[in-house]
């Protein structure tokens, strides 16, 4: 019994649904209700119209009735019934035969065929009025047309502005039509105006006049297929075709056309047509039947097989009786087998839904959660059917052979399955519809069949909703399947779960890069190999994880779900994972996949191919990795230090004891297959420790492949000057210059081969293809952006062995040691992700003293770097450099010009006056040169202003730029005070402080002081106006931007 008062049903109910609720059951219009006291639902059938279908649940502090009237929900039906179980006086009728009578649409289709021929032409009622025009058929198979004021953004997509376009505030209006109507859309909305249409506004166009109406709409090329981005519709050629009756697999009729190809279907609005939905061409259709009769019959329904035989006489019958004969499809001829006591076979489909939170209307545009459904249905003889809510037929029917086998549904047993599924806490979608547009379900029509696991608090998307899922399908579904359900699960469902098999299993093995090994780590599922390291790297980060809960019970029966890429779920044994996770832990915890799911090292993390081998014995699994792996990293864990090397004898110097260290060092690494960085300071002979190395190494193998040194343009020549001081026995070729290509086949013969950093990237295809010794950067700070081309051509080079050049590893920020050691070493330092995350985030945003050692621990083996200071006892007094620089193109075009405009003036002066009076000629000559050099735009001259980079001034900022990173102390002397200009220019947008003094500074004590304190590290002087008289003993390092005429004034300064 129900203990609910007429006050309880006013109160969910409104005055007028209460006061007609309570007329229908005076008029003992409930049919039947039952009360299901687990579940606190009553199910019960109210008539109305027709057989009206009710569930309505008790909860706490509400009550929800749900309706299959157009209402819905508590509505007159539920009143009723609510009321008569207040008085407890429900009267009991169950009526379900299997009786052939014609269903409603089948008597109406059936008046129509007959009107066509016996009644006089009714006067047709003038239709009613579009920018956009969307093409639907109704349910008639006629065809409507939907204006739709179409708004489009920048990229395509539809504004929310966009809607349908209100045809009748147009007929107000039409004076003051939108100035995006064209007069041709004028005309065509005020003939649509005049058409039928229903409450969404699609205008019928079966009756349209004029009747080419529909031609025309096509012609405007803004009439699409079914929405506003379908089909493109296009007039095409008429077809002929012919009808006849198609049986379907329920055994049911539908009328069809036998010509017409796929995608091709059937409608009519003056005429029969038929459009292609993929394409959207449309045209008329021949029948060959009177266009009355081809109208009715393109309306045909479909016919159960129950009325076939009776729709068969009757149209035989109006074929014979026709004015004019015609050929009249006939259904074709079915037998009936009544199958009886079938049971009903539960079936849930499980699936993913989008849920946007909001109103149908407002949730349009928006994107929602992806949430598990399950949608019910019973099968009889194969065929699925809805709740009797949703599809009340009480036959059912299957077409097998030739025969129709027809059998009455059993709702009691539809009933007691629906029960079970409620027992499992799944609840219907239709109390979702209020607050959320759920895609997949119409807003307009109730929902009845599909069902949301949890309960009506928890939001799509939730966690407490993918617990609920989670549950269902663990303990649940296993339970139905018991009971006879049958359950299938579509990809789309988001909360699927798979249990692992008994095979575990390590990968291990050398990948594809340099010096690289990946390992694996999985299980079998369903007998296919599944990576397990991408969601156990995950649950190792979520510190919510029960991994993290020290006091979490495990026992050989607990699982342990984790979340596959896909979104499925996988159950694990939690003992087992518990133990891999603490290896990864604490191996790999700070890396992450490559795209293949695997963990990627390089040989210097050999060594922990040990904890993997131990890995692999605790999965009580063979060792199935490589064994240089293993013999790699047991070297490096006994490694004992760095051994002394003797200088080669083809090397023609002394070298000092921090030089021999680092020829020692470089050695080491090559040795053990490493790469490093040698980072001294500028001008402690970096150059002369690498050539001994290519010393040593022609010394122990005299066939080895090539050294490829690659440096600035301005230095290149530089390291030929220094390899026949120092090592004359080695062979180098320089590539440079417009002819270098004709030198290429001349690489192999040669023991170094020098390019420039624009050259790599110019002659990339050649040199990708060749194979070297040794790849040696020269001020490797040129590549410390790894997103350049530059970057990525040089780390594709061929080459057993790579090292750098650079005072200055890093000049603004970590992730330039990352690109060092990226070139070097690939993976070192992990992926740049990676680094981010474990080391310069840490390092920079945090201030991690911890982290900043950690890192300094890690390539300290790896960068060997010696100050000034640390080495001044080994220095002598004064070290000068010449640092040669070649002129780029233009700026060595434009000097070659004025070199021989000069000389020709230099020698008509002489030849006219003697070299004793040309004097000036000759200093005017050298001096536009000598600027030429410094900076074209010094020269007043057009050809020169037009050149905008000067080789010498960007091979001084780098200078610059290096050695103040080192923490040098630098003068810097010009004679030319509008060269000092431009050198200040540049300086200040790269944000280089300096001070200066010139002719024109009066008071000269603010900037000596600001540089011998050591507020300033580059001090600018005009040669003549601080050569002398100044005494600034913080400097150490002059660099003479161009030389004086009197090297004595140079010698002082």
């Amino acid at each position: 019994m129900i203990d609910i008062s007429l006050k309880e049903i006013k109160a969910i109910t409104t005055p007028a649904e209460y006061k007609r609720g309570m007329d229908y059951y005076n008029r003992g219009l409930v049919v039947d209700w039952e009360f299901d006291k687990d579940e606190h639902t009553v199910f019960s059938t109210v008539q109305g119209t027709k057989p009206y279908i009710q569930e309505i649940d008790f909860y706490e502090d509400e009550i929800e009735g749900l309706c299959s009237c157009p209402m819905s929900y508590n509505c007159k039906h539920v009143a009723a019934v609510l009321i008569a179980a207040h008085y407890d006086k429900a009267s009991n009728q169950n009526a379900s035969t299997l009786t052939p009578s014609l269903s409603h649409s089948s008597i109406d289709w059936l008046q129509t065929i007959e009107r066509s021929f016996f009644s006089g032409e009714k006067k047709q009622k003038p239709p009613e009025k579009k920018l956009l025009y969307i093409l639907k058929k109704d349910d008639k198979n006629a065809m409507t047309v939907q204006p739709y004021g179409a708004q489009f953004k920048k990229d395509g997509s539809l504004s929310k502005s966009s809607n349908k376009y209100n045809v009748d505030a147009f007929l107000k209006t039409h004076t003051k039509q939108a100035s995006f109507l064209s007069f041709e859309d004028v005309g065509l909305l005020t003939s649509i105006s005049k058409l039928p249409h229903d409450h969404v506004e699609n205008y019928s166009l079966e009756h349209a006049i004029p009747k080419d109406l529909l031609e025309k709409i096509i012609q405007t090329e803004r009439c699409h297929w079914n929405a506003y981005d379908g089909p493109l519709i296009s007039l095409g050629d008429p077809k002929t075709s012919s009808l006849s009756w198609t049986v379907l697999q329920d055994g049911s009729q539908k009328l069809t056309c036998e010509t017409l190809g796929e995608n091709e279907e059937t409608f009519i609005d003056t005429a029969p047509k038929y459009i292609n939905t993929k394409t959207g061409v449309c045209g008329a259709l021949d029948l060959g039947l009177p266009e009355k009769l081809a109208f009715a019959l393109l309306k045909a329904p479909t016919l159960n097989p129950l009325e076939a035989d009776k729709v068969k006489e009757k149209l035989a019958q109006y074929s014979q009786s026709m004015p004019t004969p015609a050929p009249i499809p006939l259904p074709q001829k079915t037998e009936i087998i009544e199958a009886q006591n079938i049971k009903p076979i539960p079936h849930l489909t499980l699936y993913g839904e989008n849920f946007i939170r909001g109103s149908y209307y407002y949730a349009q545009d928006k994107t929602g959660e992806i949430t598990g459904c399950a949608n019910l249905s019973f099968l009889y003889l194969g065929v699925p059917v809805g709740r009797i809510e949703h599809d009340s037929r009480p036959t059912l029917t299957s077409f097998d052979e030739g025969k129709v086998k027809a059998t009455q549904r059993n709702f009691q047993a539809e009933k007691k399955h629906l029960l079970q599924l409620k027992q499992k806490h799944l609840f219907s979608l239709e109390r979702y519809k209020a607050t959320h547009n759920i895609k997949g379900h119409p807003w307009n029509s109730p929902i009845w069949d599909d069902f949301i696991a949890g309960s009506k608090k928890h939001e799509p998307g939730s966690k407490a909703l993918t617990n609920a899922w989670d549950e269902f399908m663990v303990k649940d579904i296993p339970e139905l399947q018991k009971k006879g359900w049958e359950i299938t699960i579509l990809d789309s469902f988001p909360h699927q779960i798979l249990t692992a098999d008994e095979g575990w299993y390590t990968d291990i093995e050398e990948g594809s890069g340099i010096d690289w090994f990946s390992f694996e780590l999985g299980v079998n599922v369903e007998g296919e190999k599944t990576n397990l390291l991408p969601i156990l790297l995950q649950a190792l980060h979520d510190q919510n994880h029960a991994f993290h809960d020290e006091k979490a019970k495990i026992t050989p029966e607990t699982l342990w779900h984790f979340t596959m890429a896909d979104g499925t779920k996988l159950a694990l044994p939690a003992q087992r994972v518990q133990k891999m996770m603490s290896f990864l832990n604490g191996i790999f915890s700070y890396k992450e996949l490559n795209k293949d799911g695997a963990l990627m090292f390089s040989a210097m993390e050999a060594a922990q191919a040990l904890d993997m081998q131990e890995i692999t014995e605790h999965l009580n699994e063979e060792w199935q990795g490589s064994q240089k792996l293993l013999e790699l990293g047991q070297k490096l864990k006994d490694f004992k230090g760095i051994e002394p090397v003797s200088v080669p004898k083809t090397v023609k110097a002394d070298l000092r004891p921090y030089q021999q260290e680092g020829l020692n060092w470089l050695q080491f690494l090559r040795d053990y297959n490493f790469s490093g960085i040698l980072a001294d300071d500028m001008g402690l002979g970096k150059t002369l420790q690498a050539l001994s190395h290519i010393a040593s190494i022609k010394a122990n193998d005299d066939r080895a492949k090539p050294v490829l040194i690659i440096t600035p343009t301005s230095v290149a020549f530089n390291w030929q000057m220094e390899a026949e001081k120092f090592t004359p026995s080695l062979k180098v070729l320089v590539l440079h210059g417009p002819d270098r290509k004709e030198n290429f086949e001349k690489v192999p013969d040669h023991d170094i081969v020098v390019t420039t950093y624009p050259l790599i990237s110019r002659d990339e295809k050649f040199f990708l293809g060749q194979e070297f010794d040794t790849v040696i950067l020269d001020e490797a700070q040129y590549i410390k952006n790894a997103q350049t081309k530059l970057n990525k051509t040089i780390c594709q080079l061929n080459a057993d062995h790579r090292l750098s050049l650079t005072g200055t590893p890093v000049e603004n920020h970590l992730n330039e040691l990352w690109a060092q050691f990226n070139f070097l070493m690939p993976g070192f330092l992990g992926s740049k992700k990676e680094f981010k995350k474990s080391f310069r985030d840490p390092i920079e945003k945090h201030q991690s003293t911890d982290i900043q050692k950690a890192l300094a621990r890690r390539v300290k083996p790896f960068v060997l770097r010696r100050d000034k200071n640390q080495v001044m006892a080994e220095l002598p007094p004064k070290t000068v450099i010449v640092r040669n620089i070649e002129l780029d193109k233009d700026q060595r075009d434009l000097y070659e010009s004025i070199r021989i405009s000069m000389h020709k003036k230099v020698a008509a002066a002489i030849a006219q006056k003697g070299l004793a009076k040309s004097h000036i000629t000759v200093l005017d000559a050298l001096l536009k040169l000598r600027q030429t050099c410094c900076d074209p735009s010094l020269l007043k001259i057009k050809a020169a202003q037009d050149i905008k980079k000067s080789a010498k001034l960007e091979t001084l900022l780098d200078m610059l730029e290096e050695m103040i990173e080192e923490g040098r102390k630098i003068l810097l002397f010009s004679q030319f005070t509008s060269m000092i200009k431009i050198i200040e220019e540049r300086l200040a947008k790269k944000g280089i402080k300096h001070v200066k003094i010139t002719g024109s500074t009066k008071d000269r004590k603010p900037p000596v002081e600001a540089f011998q304190k050591g507020d300033i590290p580059l001090f600018i002087i005009s040669l003549k106006a601080g050569g002398t008289g100044l005494n600034l003993t913080a400097a150490d390092t002059v660099i003479h931007y161009d030389p004086w005429w009197n090297p004595a004034v140079e010698e002082q300064a």
